[in-house]
């Protein structure tokens, strides 16, 4: 689990737009949206495809672009004219050349040994401020001030609102990705994937999200990078799991550390944010390219959802009409093209038929029920008889081997 650069990225935009008040109360609604979405995940999966998360995960860099660089030049007034500059280099330059020349695990330390080249440039040139450092003690509670809720429920929540709900159903997918991939690589035989889990996961992430709303700081979400470890240095267990979540959660109760991470200079954390914008960018296109391919469809869904998201973000739309249109709900670049992806897809689904589901129980009582279903399906299929034959018997030879199976453990247990 960590913070998601789309949450961080649509986080700065409400601290910006009313505060750490209304970025909690945004968390909240995000994380409460994420808990009743895994409840109807199937439905949404349906309009959420990887066409559509591709989009708004390119538009995410969009959306933050003049904060992040405003960062770049956010120093003391009294500073050097060169060390924002120089810092901002510094950094950009340690990570890119990590991550594009590094190997293995120098690429995965590549951000962080890039933050700490930046810190120790802006130390040299007078930008890194240790007071606070030096101040802080060593253990102690964490210095948490609760920001409260802000439930006035103005222009900028619902602006922002949307924006949130699209980032809380991209956690979710890759929340899916990952338990589904974490299950795969955790048993040493194979097994189908346990879709009660991945749905649970994602419950869970909307809870702890929802949480994360109410005392006030950014929610997270899971990352499938967790799979790769676990399948590099072959180890999947939960105790080793709870083992590192404790160590991590003791960094809380470290003040120094705390107070040394948050003296990190902007203009080193505004370079670090360059790079993985950028990089999250790049895995939107990457996602398009998992999804199935750019064909025609795709091609008209992402470049026009993209370009009117670009024209919102930066005021060029009919800015005199929709500056104002409902709070100002399109000024967000992410919000807008996400919109505008969802309703491009709705029409490319309309003309396609639903899927049929039918519920019954796994024994006898059920076989009419599911002869008449299989006939329905034949027919509205334009199948022949014979077809129609043979998926019935296909169908109940596997419900009866279905339930052999169910009564074997019983069995095995009276005859001891």
């Amino acid at each position: 689990m960590g913070s998601s650069a789309v949450f961080v990225a649509i986080c700065i935009d409400a601290l910006i737009s009313g505060g750490p008040a209304l970025m909690a109360t945004l968390v909240l609604a995000a994380g409460l949206f994420q808990r009743l979405l895994s409840e109807r995940l199937l439905l949404f999966r349906q309009i959420l495809t990887p066409t559509v998360s591709a989009t708004v995960l390119m538009l995410t860099p969009v959306s933050v672009l003049q904060p992040i660089f405003q960062m770049l030049e956010d120093v003391p007034a009294n500073s050097l004219p060169f060390a924002a500059p120089v810092t901002a280099i510094v950094t950009l330059a340690v990570i890119c050349s990590l991550i594009l020349l590094g190997t293995g695990g120098i690429r995965l330390w590549a951000p962080v040994m890039g933050v700490g080249a930046g810190a120790i440039a802006a130390a040299l040139v007078g930008l890194y401020d240790t007071s606070g450092i030096a101040a802080a003690s060593w253990m102690g509670l964490p210095d948490h001030r609760w920001p409260g809720l802000d439930l006035a429920f103005g222009g900028a929540f619902w602006a922002l609102l949307p924006g949130f709900l699209l980032a809380a159903m991209i956690g979710s997918i890759r929340t899916i990705s990952s338990a589904s991939a974490v299950q795969r690589i955790s048993w040493h035989t194979s097994r189908a994937v346990n879709y009660r889990a991945v749905q649970g996961a994602v419950a869970t992430d909307g809870l702890s999200n929802a949480f994360a709303g109410i005392i006030g700081t950014v929610p997270n979400t899971a990352y499938s990078l967790g799979a790769s470890v676990a399948q590099l240095t072959g180890v999947a267990s939960r105790q080793v799991g709870i083992t590192a979540s404790l160590m991590t959660l003791m960094l809380a109760f470290l003040p120094k550390t705390i107070a040394l991470i948050l003296a990190i200079p902007m203009p080193v954390f505004g370079a670090y944010l360059v790079v993985m914008m950028s990089i999250l960018f790049m895995i939107g296109i990457r996602m398009l390219q998992h999804g199935g391919g750019l064909n025609y469809r795709r091609m008209v869904i992402v470049g026009v959802s993209f370009w009117i998201g670009l024209g919102f973000q930066i005021r060029l739309i009919f800015p005199d009409f929709f500056a104002d249109f409902a709070g100002g709900l399109l000024n967000n670049g992410m919000t807008s093209g996400g919109l505008i992806a969802i309703l491009l897809t709705l029409i490319v689904k309309l003309p396609e038929s639903r899927p049929r589901h039918l519920s019954m129980a796994l024994d006898s009582s059920g076989l009419d029920q599911l002869r008449v279903f299989l006939a329905d399906f034949a027919r509205s299929s334009g199948w022949d008889q014979a077809m129609s034959d043979r998926l019935a018997a296909v169908s109940e030879e596997y419900r009866s081997r279905s339930l052999s199976v169910r009564r074997r453990p019983d069995t095995a247990g009276e005859d001891g």
